[in-house]
């Protein structure tokens, strides 16, 4: 095995840098690349989740693009919740790509809330139609 080191995408802000940056590639030769937004000015801040593809098996990616289904949930009192550490993984009984991590809150200023649960563990499907994953879901629900 021969591994190659590339910078895929430059990016970031002094204000806001892609972190959890993680990925899988097939043997048909495609990949994805998960990450998101970190904001450096707060403590655990995340935007939703954005993704990159390749069909070539990993010599060229698409620009990160947010999945519409991944982007923060806000609730009518303006806190938030957003899919984090996302890690994607073949399912081989299904043959589907699976997208699992956990949900991180926030309140309506964008800090993190803490309780009753401070995060909660979800999952997403990868839907090969649409070309994006489908929304998250959790275990239980936010009341929300």
């Amino acid at each position: 095995m021969k591994i190659e080191r590339h910078t895929i995408r430059p990016g970031g802000t002094p204000a806001r840098c892609y972190v959890h940056a993680r990925g899988l590639l097939l043997p048909s030769g495609f990949g994805l690349i998960t990450t998101q937004k970190l904001e450096l000015a707060g403590c655990d801040v995340f935007y939703g989740i954005e993704m990159m593809k390749t069909t070539d098996g990993g010599e060229h990616f698409s620009p990160p693009a947010l999945c519409q289904s991944l982007a923060r949930r806000y609730a009518a009192d303006g806190s938030s919740a957003v899919m984090c550490d996302a890690t994607p993984f073949y399912h081989q009984k299904t043959g589907k790509i699976l997208l699992t991590g956990h949900a991180a809150r926030y309140s309506a200023d964008n800090r993190l809330l803490r309780t009753p649960c401070r995060r909660r563990p979800l999952y997403a499907v990868y839907n090969e139609e649409k070309g994006d994953f489908e929304a998250w879901y959790i275990y239980y629900s936010y009341n929300w």
